[in-house]
């Protein structure tokens, strides 16, 4: 078995010096060669939508559909890209807020979410800091404290001060007692619900 690695055409290799969205299509025209098999006129075409209508991330959206396929999950692949749009264009802040029905309804169809069992709130350890950490979010809790200081965490889509994340129980932040979405960065999101959640 061996895997060959496809160039773009040369003509696309060079970067400017021009907005960082050339840079994102260079980079999304590379991977698209690399890492599937599509042809190179189905690439081009693509690419050529993007570039008309940079917004509907039209590139981004085929190579995520592309490699799941690859992996065995074609059915799913649609569902997996519905999911991540409607995170990633949902402010979850507007959720605070639903009632509890809708909140579940809205999350009843996001994937990849992640199990938890809710802590006991006398647990008084057990803050959002330590959650984030035990759920394996990032490697170090040092990591995490820096993260809460420079505003880089958004937990259910808004900014948790350092000094709330390490004395407010993790419970205080959960939507409808069951959802946490943590988002970090612009491409990260971890979404947990509560085990027991109905």
């Amino acid at each position: 078995f061996f895997l060959m690695i496809r160039r773009p055409p040369r003509s696309t290799q060079s970067r400017s010096s021009a907005a960082s969205d050339v840079y994102k299509r260079q980079d999304v025209e590379r991977l698209l060669y690399q890492l599937t098999f599509l042809s190179e006129e189905e690439i081009l075409a693509t690419m050529e939508a993007h570039a008309k209508a940079p917004e509907k991330k039209v590139a981004q959206q085929l190579l995520a559909t592309t490699i799941v396929e690859m992996l065995g999950l074609s059915s799913n692949a649609n569902e997996f890209v519905l999911s991540a749009q409607k995170l990633f264009q949902t402010d979850i802040s507007t959720l605070q807020g639903k009632t509890h029905d809708e909140i579940r309804a809205f999350f009843a169809d996001v994937r990849n979410k992640k199990a938890f069992s809710k802590p006991n709130t006398t647990s008084a350890e057990m803050n959002l800091v330590e959650f984030l950490f035990r759920q394996a979010v990032r490697s170090s809790k040092r990591e995490l404290r820096r993260l809460f200081s420079s505003g880089a965490i958004l937990i259910n889509g808004e900014k948790v001060l350092l000094d709330d994340a390490l004395s407010k129980h993790v419970t205080s932040f959960l939507l409808a007692d069951s959802y946490l979405v943590v988002r970090l960065g612009k491409k990260e999101f971890h979404v947990f619900e509560d085990k027991k959640s109905p």
